[in-house]
């Protein structure tokens, strides 16, 4: 069932596995934003990597829920390449990844 119709709220997000592309657990959810909590979720803050630990937003628009798990469309490169979500180089980390990611997800 695609992501803008699934009824889960920002509290409910938190700590589900992501899934990618090729079928492969690549974090679980850390939080949600905005982070107000009273609007609709845009993107999710997801830990990635295994060992060293990195935080990545990803547009919740191209995620879907299955079986308890996000499944996003993206390869671990891609999720890798995006924006670190501590970095303020060029802003708010949140609406960079926000120009970065979009047009990503379903038509």
């Amino acid at each position: 069932m695609p992501a803008a119709t699934f009824d889960l709220r920002p509290w409910e997000l938190r700590g589900l596995d992501v899934v990618g592309a090729d079928g492969r657990v690549i974090g679980d959810v850390a939080d949600t934003w905005p982070l107000d909590g009273g609007g609709e979720v845009a993107l999710l803050l997801v830990r990635v990597g295994s060992r060293f630990r990195r935080h990545r937003y990803l547009p919740l628009a191209a995620a879907e829920v299955d079986g308890g798990r996000l499944r996003v469309p993206f390869a671990a490169w891609e999720i890798d390449d995006a924006p670190a979500a501590d970095d303020r180089r060029w802003g708010d980390p949140a609406h960079v990844a926000l120009a970065y990611w979009s047009g990503a997800g379903p038509d």
